[in-house]
């Protein structure tokens, strides 16, 4: 019986299990055992089918109906899939812990995959994999990578259960506070329940924000609601407090918070 069925519209992601490389298609149904896609901005619109077996996650794309599969809406400013270009290979650069820029290329793995390593090939042609504990960053296009001690432990990826310490994490503003976008994949937890680690079942794609304030503590939607991880991240600014008053806060809300907040430190 389908989970979730329906005609979508945006670009949405299952990576596969077998390689974990992302595939971008749209989606059409999805069941226990059944995944039904299209091939993304194809003349060819055949419905192709996938086991769920054989997918270790997906993500639905902004487009999505939200009400019909009760997922939170995606920032609009920024979209989001399309921007990290995953599974290409576009020219990037890496920053050295001496602070050097090097230049070259970058094989973009999944959002989620792309925290923990980097595949850079420099100028002398020769592909190296890098990590979050041998350089402070990367980045492409307009995506800045920076390598980022949060304190979370949780599993964010199951083939990296116990490397979640250092995290390369996209920075999504920059200025007295940061903010980052951390990528994790979610099992059903009864699925968790029922099979050995890793899962055989499909995860979600989801999506975290993290502050980081100007004393250098995070706060984060990890377990807490986007009220009260910006509440948190920036209670000692009593001024700024004010200004964030009685507002509510959705997840999508949070970059413009944190925009609010350098431009009011700016201006006290």
């Amino acid at each position: 019986m389908p989970f979730f069925t329906g005609t979508l519209f945006g670009q949405d992601i299952l990576i596969l299990r077998d390689s974990e490389q992302p595939l971008k298609c749209e989606i059409v149904s999805i069941t226990d055992s059944i995944i039904t896609y299209r091939d993304w901005k194809s003349t060819d619109k055949t419905v192709k089918r996938l086991k769920s077996q054989d997918v270790l996650s997906y993500n639905l794309g902004k487009s999505t109906k939200q009400d019909e599969i009760g997922k939170e809406k995606i920032d609009v400013n920024e979209g989001m899939f399309g921007i990290y270009h995953m599974g290409e290979k576009l020219p990037g650069y890496i920053i050295t812990h001496s602070g050097d820029t090097v230049l070259g290329r970058i094989s973009i793995n999944d959002v989620v995959e792309n925290q923990f390593a980097v595949n850079f090939t420099g100028p002398d042609g020769k592909p190296v994999t890098y990590t979050p504990q041998t350089i402070s960053g990367y980045g492409y296009n307009q995506i800045h990578y920076t390598a980022v001690s949060t304190g979370y432990k949780k599993p964010l990826h199951p083939s990296h259960k116990d490397q979640n310490e250092v995290l390369f994490l996209h920075r999504v503003s920059d200025g007295h506070a940061k903010l980052y976008r951390a990528f994790k994949i979610e099992f059903n937890k009864g699925t968790l329940n029922a099979n050995p680690w890793p899962p055989m079942y499909m995860g979600k794609i989801n999506y975290e924000y993290i502050i980081q304030n100007p004393s250098s503590a995070f706060s984060s939607t990890f377990g807490k609601s986007p009220k009260a991880c910006v509440v948190i991240a920036f209670e000692d600014q009593k001024g700024f407090m004010k200004v964030l008053g009685d507002d509510k806060v959705r997840k999508d809300d949070i970059p413009g918070w944190v925009e609010k907040f350098n431009y009011w430190f700016d201006n006290r």
